[in-house]
């Protein structure tokens, strides 16, 4: 009887410690897009990440800074200033969060030197607005600084795992991350948790929810080949874009999110760089479905949904 409660309780320690939607990201190649993200204009900000770290070493950033991005959304300059940013800094093993004017002003925070311990699990939320910018973990604050300018987003989506799409060794500004992430969620407005209770302003609303599961609509970015579908959800007609590493055959696959092939068309040999192509899916009845495009050399996939 002592047995089976130890095992018990030790299946259900696994259970509370490896969500089982998590996705790990290799700190190489992997990147997730939030799909509909670009179009976020908030004055005021709360993201909130549900993470572990895996390693700490990855494919870095910004002229030797040792930062991994866990969740990125560019600003409107067109340097890589962060309109949010929450980042790992490898070399003090510690969290930080960072938001940027659109003039260039940066402002950072971060946990104290030695924070993080690898896979571990940790609640991290950034808020910011034009007063203050603060750094939450597991709901506790840790850190926070004054701003002093207006938030600056640009019309990029929201990017899980490095703050560029393309991988590029040597590339200044990939910033890959080495680690798990369970969910990503952001908020219009000022959203903490505080003592396990939501105590949101009377202004918040949800505006994005990705999760790595079967369900969510979120664009996973294999290497070069970038894709995307407008518009999402679908009702009948939807428009698929992709990057095209180089000049290739080019296969797509639609399935459902239990595996099953519905649909696979060949679009014969197609030219380097970005190809679009459109479906009649008006048969397909509501729900989740996935997308895989293919050439010889690269897979990628994306999630979206039907709706009647």
């Amino acid at each position: 009887m002592k047995t089976y409660i130890y095992i018990i309780f030790l299946l259900a320690i696994v259970v509370a410690t490896n969500p089982a939607s998590a996705k790990t990201f290799d700190g190489k190649n992997d990147i997730e897009v939030i799909t509909n993200t670009e179009k976020i204009k908030a004055k005021a900000i709360t993201i909130e990440t549900y993470i572990k770290v895996n390693g700490f070493n990855s494919y870095k950033s910004n002229h030797g800074h040792n930062w991994q991005f866990i969740a990125f959304k560019k600003s409107t300059l067109p340097e890589f200033n962060e309109g949010f940013a929450i980042f790992l800094d490898d070399n003090l093993k510690r969290f930080a969060v960072g938001v940027a004017s659109e003039k260039g002003i940066q402002k950072c925070c971060a946990t104290e030197a030695g924070f993080v311990e690898l896979n571990k699990w940790y609640r991290v939320t950034l808020t910011a607005d034009s007063k203050k910018l603060s750094l939450y973990i597991d709901g506790k604050l840790q850190n926070s600084i004054q701003t002093g300018f207006p938030l600056d987003f640009g019309t990029e989506q929201v990017l899980l795992g490095g703050r560029e799409i393309m991988p590029n060794d040597g590339n200044l500004f990939e910033g890959r991350f080495n680690g798990t992430i369970d969910y990503v969620k952001v908020w219009d407005g000022i959203n903490i948790e505080k003592d396990q209770n939501i105590i949101p302003d009377n202004l918040s609303t949800l505006i994005a929810d990705w999760q790595s599961q079967p369900g969510c609509i979120s664009s996973p970015v294999q290497s070069d080949m970038q894709c995307s579908v407008m518009p999402n959800p679908i009702s009948e007609l939807a428009k698929f874009t992709f990057n095209n590493n180089e000049s290739s055959s080019v296969k797509i696959n639609i399935s459902s999110i239990n595996g099953i092939n519905i649909l696979e068309k060949d679009l014969g040999l197609l030219s380097s760089g970005f190809n679009e192509f459109t479906l009649d899916l008006s048969n397909l009845s509501s729900g989740m479905y996935i997308c895989t495009i293919s050439n010889p050399y690269r897979t990628t996939s994306l999630a979206f949904e039907i709706i009647k």
